[in-house]
């Protein structure tokens, strides 16, 4: 049994089956499904059809649309096993997006958040497994594919000016393998970040060069001042 139901109102008057939103665990922002129920409705009310399997973006997640029995459409997400399957819930995707917004507007750059896609491209290094510190850095880019994101270590003995040592990835899978990464990913070009770990992550932020205080109270200066 989903923990919690939540069902668009006003697409069945437009001729348009609601939209269901199935969470697994009790959401854990108030009101964070609104956005998605209200994309849903406006959409509809200008006109859109919604169509099972069609695939939807929701910042830099992709979520897939299907047929539910009680004739409305269920909404899916990727899981983030590696394996890629869809399952109706969109617990993950919803929070993944709302932490990527608050990671923004806790540097000022709320403005200039710009979200990825899960099959876009970033170029990682090849000791990322091993790293303790990581090194992330956005470029701008005019390729459909390319995320713009350089993700690296800091070991001084590793040129990453040698693309022996680098390779491309998806950041979907990076996001699998390295969970709190995908946190950072919203940042706009021009934008690195030095992610602190293993365990407690800690991150300090550049934007055009400039090292960027986290506001007082905002998302990044509560993750950084958590203890161990």
């Amino acid at each position: 049994m989903p923990a919690a139901t939540f069902r668009t109102k006003g697409c069945t008057r437009h001729g348009h089956p609601e939209v269901t939103l199935q969470f697994t665990k009790e959401p854990p922002v108030l009101g964070i499904e609104r956005p998605l129920l209200q994309f849903f409705e406006g959409s509809v009310a200008k006109g859109v059809k919604f169509e099972p399997g069609q695939l939807v973006q929701l910042g830099w997640a992709t979520l897939k649309l299907a047929a539910r029995s009680d004739g409305t459409l269920g909404v899916l997400e990727r899981t983030m096993d590696g394996l890629g399957n869809f399952v109706e819930s969109v617990d993950s995707s919803l929070m993944q997006v709302w932490v990527q917004r608050e990671i923004a507007g806790s540097v000022g750059l709320a403005e200039k958040v710009s979200f990825p896609r899960h099959e876009q491209l970033a170029t990682v290094c090849k000791r990322l497994t091993k790293a303790d510190i990581v090194v992330m850095a956005r470029r701008e880019t005019t390729e459909p594919g390319d995320s713009g994101w350089f993700i690296g270590c800091t070991d001084q003995d590793h040129d990453h000016a040698d693309k022996a040592n680098l390779e491309p990835a998806q950041l979907y899978g990076v996001c699998c393998r390295f969970p709190p990464l995908m946190q950072f990913l919203a940042l706009p070009p021009l934008s690195e970040v030095m992610v602190l770990g293993p365990g407690r992550v800690r991150a300090q932020v550049r934007y055009d060069g400039k090292l960027v205080e986290p506001r007082a109270g905002s998302y990044l200066e509560q993750l950084n001042s958590l203890k161990d």
